[in-house]
């Protein structure tokens, strides 16, 4: 555990050139995606798409908004309704 003095060059030096490789990378990925959706190359229709993938991410999408771990925290800062909406509609809204 770093402490004191010692701590800052570390963070300043290491911990932010990882953080900028981390940021570039995640740049990267999303400008492929965006483009691979704008190609039509990834396409997750049922008809047309893989519906393994689709059936995946949407177990995924009920899991996550069944078992959000925020949502005490935020049912207690903005109240049940806002909070439901927020999970349901926006967070992990359905890709159907």
């Amino acid at each position: 555990r770093l402490a004191g003095e010692e701590a800052l060059p570390v963070v300043q030096d290491e911990v932010m050139s990882v953080f900028g490789d981390y940021v570039k990378l995640y740049v990267d990925l999303m400008q492929r995606i965006q483009r691979d959706v704008g190609s039509e190359a990834l396409n997750l229709d049922n008809d047309h798409g893989n519906p393994d993938a689709v059936q995946g991410q949407t177990d995924y999408l009920n899991y996550r908004r069944d078992n959000d771990p925020a949502r005490p925290m935020l049912k207690s800062l903005y109240g049940e309704e806002w909070t439901e909406k927020l999970i349901g509609e926006i967070l992990f809204r359905d890709i159907q």
